[in-house]
Formats: C-alpha cells, sequence, structure tokens
C-alpha cells in the first residue's frame, strides 16, 4: 500500500476545487458550503498524518487571499471572497474560480 503525501494532498484538492469550479452547483450552494467541504477534506488528510494545518488549502488561499488581493480572511476564504465581490460588483462563485485557479497555478 502506497502512502499519501502533500503532493497527493495538493492534487486531490486542486482535482476538487477544479470539479466544483467546472460543476458549482453539484459541489455547493454557497461558497461557505464549500469551505466546510474543503475543511473535512483537509481533517481527512490531516488525520492520516499527511499534512499540518499550516498546508491546508484553506489557510494558504486564505492567506494569498490577503497578500495579493489586501482582503482580510481571518471569517474565512468564503467571507473575504464575498466581500471582494461586493466591492468589485460581480458574482462570489465567478470571484471564487478566477482566484482559485490563479492560486492552484502557484500553490
Amino acid at each position: 500500500m502506497i502512502s499519501p503525501t502533500v503532493v497527493d494532498y495538493k492534487k486531490s484538492c486542486g482535482e476538487l476545487v477544479r470539479e466544483a469550479i467546472r460543476l458549482p452547483a453539484m459541489y455547493y450552494r454557497t461558497l461557505s458550503e464549500f469551505e466546510a467541504t474543503l475543511f473535512g477534506h483537509r481533517f481527512a488528510f490531516q488525520d492520516l498524518g499527511v499534512i499540518e494545518r499550516d498546508d491546508a488549502f484553506n489557510l494558504r488561499f486564505a492567506h494569498w487571499i490577503y497578500e495579493e488581493h489586501g482582503e482580510p480572511a481571518a471569517k474565512g476564504c468564503a467571507f473575504a471572497i464575498s466581500r471582494l465581490a461586493e466591492s468589485r460588483g460581480c458574482e462570489p462563485g465567478e470571484l471564487f474560480a478566477e482566484l482559485a485557479e490563479e492560486f492552484l497555478e502557484r500553490w
């Protein structure tokens, strides 16, 4: 049996996020719901000892949103993206797709 690695986590997480972007209605009604799904995904890999909390998509994405776009994400990525979308006059789901793709390219 092959043990999963951090690379496997990132790949799995990236696939999950990209599928949710492609078919959002299948994965969530609100970004907060999808954020909760990603927390569960993280916990599974964390329980296996594959990743540490600091390696998690949610945490890294939140830090990146703040660093790149100046929006604090202490209340979570979904909240930060909703605020950014409101200030930019766009839909949160569309902005999530744009930001997540950009982030995944660098992560």
